[in-house]
Protein backbone atom coordinates (compact mmCIF):
# COMPACT_ATOMS: atom_id res chain seq x y z
CA UNK A 1 0.00 0.00 0.00
CA UNK A 2 1.34 3.44 -0.86
CA UNK A 3 1.41 6.51 1.81
CA UNK A 4 0.32 10.23 0.25
CA UNK A 5 2.61 12.53 1.21
CA UNK A 6 2.68 16.35 0.41
CA UNK A 7 5.57 17.28 -1.83
CA UNK A 8 7.33 20.64 -2.70
CA UNK A 9 9.85 21.85 -5.13
CA UNK A 10 10.57 24.88 -2.74
CA UNK A 11 11.64 22.37 -0.09
CA UNK A 12 14.12 20.43 -2.53
CA UNK A 13 16.61 23.06 -1.73
CA UNK A 14 17.43 25.32 0.67
CA UNK A 15 16.69 29.20 -0.54
CA UNK A 16 19.94 30.25 -0.55
CA UNK A 17 20.93 27.05 -3.45
CA UNK A 18 17.26 27.83 -5.32
CA UNK A 19 17.89 29.81 -8.65
CA UNK A 20 15.75 32.47 -10.52
CA UNK A 21 14.42 31.41 -14.15
CA UNK A 22 17.02 32.97 -16.41
CA UNK A 23 20.04 32.21 -13.64
CA UNK A 24 18.31 28.29 -14.13
CA UNK A 25 18.66 28.89 -17.98
CA UNK A 26 22.07 29.99 -18.34
CA UNK A 27 23.19 27.53 -16.61
CA UNK A 28 21.43 24.73 -18.82
CA UNK A 29 23.04 26.48 -21.33
CA UNK A 30 26.75 26.48 -19.55
CA UNK A 31 26.08 22.76 -18.83
CA UNK A 32 25.20 22.01 -22.27
CA UNK A 33 21.42 21.04 -21.92
CA UNK A 34 19.85 22.67 -24.69
CA UNK A 35 16.68 21.07 -24.68
CA UNK A 36 14.96 23.72 -24.43
CA UNK A 37 16.43 25.79 -26.72
CA UNK A 38 15.87 25.31 -30.86
CA UNK A 39 18.89 25.08 -33.49
CA UNK A 40 19.10 27.79 -36.16
CA UNK A 41 18.11 25.91 -38.94
CA UNK A 42 14.83 25.29 -37.05
CA UNK A 43 13.67 28.32 -36.02
CA UNK A 44 14.17 29.72 -39.74
CA UNK A 45 11.79 27.08 -40.89
CA UNK A 46 9.00 27.94 -38.23
CA UNK A 47 9.20 31.69 -39.58
CA UNK A 48 9.37 30.09 -43.05
CA UNK A 49 5.72 29.20 -42.83
CA UNK A 50 4.85 31.71 -39.88
CA UNK A 51 5.74 34.97 -42.16
CA UNK A 52 3.25 34.26 -44.76
CA UNK A 53 0.19 34.31 -42.23
CA UNK A 54 1.41 37.62 -40.43
CA UNK A 55 1.53 39.01 -43.83
CA UNK A 56 -1.84 37.87 -44.85
CA UNK A 57 -3.07 39.01 -41.55
CA UNK A 58 -1.54 42.61 -42.09
CA UNK A 59 -3.31 43.13 -45.54
CA UNK A 60 -6.53 41.46 -44.12
CA UNK A 61 -9.02 43.95 -42.46
CA UNK A 62 -10.36 41.92 -40.13
CA UNK A 63 -7.08 40.34 -38.89
CA UNK A 64 -7.08 36.89 -37.24
CA UNK A 65 -10.94 35.84 -36.65
CA UNK A 66 -10.93 36.25 -32.68
CA UNK A 67 -12.74 33.33 -31.23
CA UNK A 68 -14.15 32.99 -27.43
CA UNK A 69 -12.17 31.00 -25.12
CA UNK A 70 -12.76 27.24 -24.49
CA UNK A 71 -14.73 27.49 -28.30
CA UNK A 72 -13.95 25.32 -31.48
CA UNK A 73 -12.68 28.30 -33.17
CA UNK A 74 -14.36 30.88 -35.14
CA UNK A 75 -17.36 29.83 -37.02
CA UNK A 76 -15.03 31.24 -40.33
CA UNK A 77 -13.19 28.14 -40.02
CA UNK A 78 -16.15 25.45 -40.03
CA UNK A 79 -17.31 27.67 -43.40
CA UNK A 80 -13.87 27.58 -44.61
CA UNK A 81 -13.60 23.85 -44.72
CA UNK A 82 -17.32 23.45 -45.26
CA UNK A 83 -16.26 24.70 -49.15
CA UNK A 84 -14.18 21.73 -49.88
CA UNK A 85 -16.82 19.31 -48.43
CA UNK A 86 -15.03 18.33 -45.25
CA UNK A 87 -15.80 19.29 -41.36
CA UNK A 88 -14.09 18.90 -37.94
CA UNK A 89 -14.06 15.53 -35.91
CA UNK A 90 -16.33 17.90 -33.18
CA UNK A 91 -19.15 18.68 -35.54
CA UNK A 92 -20.15 15.38 -37.15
Amino acid sequence: MLDRITASLLSLAPAEQRVGAYERLLLDVIDGRLNLFVRSDEQEEAWRWVEPLIKHWAGDPQGPRLYACGTWGPSASSAMIARDGFCWDEEN
